[in-house]
């Protein structure tokens, strides 16, 4: 069992078949529900804090599986709510609940259509609170507005994106892998460049 340390909020444990096998996991079908695999996950996350002084700050990880030669790599990146990102940060109080959306624009004109739209409609109250990413030739947007406007948001992006199905770990997947391009104001510097 051997442990890396490959980013602020992620870590990679390399397992042999032997291990995989003693720990009773399932690389193919990997159930994050069952409290056995949690339970195993956990251990696993232990040892590595201890091996490499990972910092164990978040409750949430993201979970890839891949194959090194013929080792099972375990990588898992923590969802942290205080990072870097303001996206991730918590409300201050007063301030009303604010939910995260992610969305994936196939092409960089879907996105701007896209931000021209919300922006028309949330031009008051949009605030710095999204993001623009780009990942594997797609075009990321990651946005926080008030409950009360999440669904009219969602309603106007759909036409020119996907939405993630898991907002908050779409959100620490793309702050941890993907490069970020405008990281704060993005639907109005877009808007601006491009009315």
């Amino acid at each position: 069992m051997k442990f890396r340390q490959s980013g602020e909020h992620t870590v990679e444990i390399v397992l042999t078949p032997h291990e995989v096998s003693a720990l009773r996991l399932n690389p193919q079908e990997m159930d994050c529900d069952s409290p056995t695999t949690r339970k195993t996950l956990a251990g696993l996350l232990q040892k590595a804090a201890k091996e490499t002084g990972f910092l164990l700050d978040t409750e949430e990880f993201l979970i890839e599986v891949s194959s090194e030669q013929e080792n099972t790599v375990l990588t898992l990146s923590g969802i942290c709510p205080y990072s870097d990102s303001m996206i991730l940060k918590p409300q201050t109080q007063g301030q009303p609940p604010q939910t995260v959306q992610v969305y994936r624009f196939a092409g960089s004109e879907e996105a701007i259509r896209g931000c021209l739209r919300l922006y028309e409609t949330f031009f008051e109250s949009l605030g710095e609170n999204s993001l623009y990413y780009t990942q594997e030739g797609n075009f990321c947007l990651i946005l926080s507005l008030p409950k009360k406007e999440a669904a009219r948001a969602k309603g106007i992006l759909l036409e020119y994106a996907e939405k993630a199905q898991h907002d908050t770990l779409a959100a620490g997947a793309l702050e941890e892998h993907a490069k970020c391009f405008l990281r704060k104001n993005a639907v109005q510097t877009l808007s601006q460049y491009f009315s």
